[in-house]
C-alpha cells in the first residue's frame, strides 16, 4: 500500500502577501484472493471452478473513488472484469454510497459500456440496505434494462448476513440468504441459499483466501 500526497499550491497576492496551501492525500491500494468458487447474487457461476481474482483502488480523501476488479471462476461467461467509480462517506454510526460499474466479458464480446449499474447504499450501526438498477444492458446480460437487485445486510463482529432480491420483468426473480464468518484478516467462509424464486438451486458453500499487495 502505498500513500499519495498532491499538494495543490493557490497563491494570490494578498494585502499582507501571504501564500495559501492546501494539501490532500490519496490512496493507492491494491489485494488478490482466491476462492473454491464465484457466487454472484447467490448464483454459482460457471461450474463451480475456482476462482482467482484481484483488484486496483484509488481513494481520495474526499470520499471520491475508482477502481477495477477482475477474477476467473465464469465457465459461461468466461472472465469478468468491472471497472467503477462512486463517492462516499460517513458520520458518526451512519454511512452512505453510491458508485457506477461496468462490466467487461472479452470472452462474450461485452464491452465497456455496455452493461452497467448504478448502486445507492446507507449504513447503520452494521446494518446496511443497497438498491442496484441498470444504466445500460445492450447485450441482455441481465435480460434486459428492467431490473432491481435489493440487498439487506448486517454484520457483528466477524460474523455477516446478507438477505438479496432481485426482481425483473425478462431475468429470472429470486431472493438469497448469504452467511459468512471473517475468520481472520485473510480467510473468510460463507454460505449461500436461493430461498425463493423462478431459480432452483442447491447450498453453496466457499472459502476463500484473501492478501493486501504491497505498492
Amino acid at each position: 500500500m502505498k500513500k499519495l500526497s498532491q499538494v495543490i499550491a493557490l497563491a494570490g497576492v494578498m494585502s499582507a502577501g501571504l501564500v495559501g496551501v492546501q494539501a490532500v492525500q490519496a490512496e493507492v491500494s491494491a489485494s488478490a484472493a482466491v476462492a473454491n468458487n464465484y457466487i454472484f447474487r447467490g448464483l454459482l457461476m460457471g461450474s463451480g471452478t475456482p476462482a482467482v481474482s484481484g483488484a486496483l483502488d484509488y481513494a481520495h480523501d474526499s470520499g471520491a473513488y475508482a477502481g477495477v476488479w477482475g477474477t476467473s471462476g465464469d465457465t459461461a461467461a468466461g472472465d469478468e472484469y468491472n471497472v467503477y467509480f462512486g463517492f462516499g462517506g460517513e458520520s458518526g454510526d451512519f454511512s452512505y454510497d453510491v458508485n457506477v460499474l461496468g462490466y467487461v466479458y472479452p470472452t462474450t464480446k461485452i464491452d465497456l459500456g455496455q452493461f452497467v449499474e448504478l448502486t445507492a447504499s446507507v449504513g447503520f450501526s452494521g446494518l446496511g440496505l443497497s438498491l442496484t438498477v441498470p444504466v445500460a444492458d445492450d447485450k441482455n446480460a441481465m435480460g434486459g434494462e428492467d431490473y432491481l437487485y435489493a440487498k439487506l445486510s448486517y454484520g457483528y463482529d466477524k460474523f455477516g448476513v446478507v438477505i438479496g432480491n432481485q426482481t425483473a420483468d425478462a431475468a429470472s426473480e429470486y431472493t438469497h440468504v448469504d452467511l459468512s464468518y471473517q475468520y481472520n484478516d485473510n480467510i473468510a467462509f460463507g454460505v449461500s441459499k436461493i430461498v425463493d424464486g423462478d431459480i432452483s438451486q442447491r447450498a453453496l458453500f466457499q472459502v476463500s483466501y484473501s492478501l493486501p499487495i504491497e505498492l
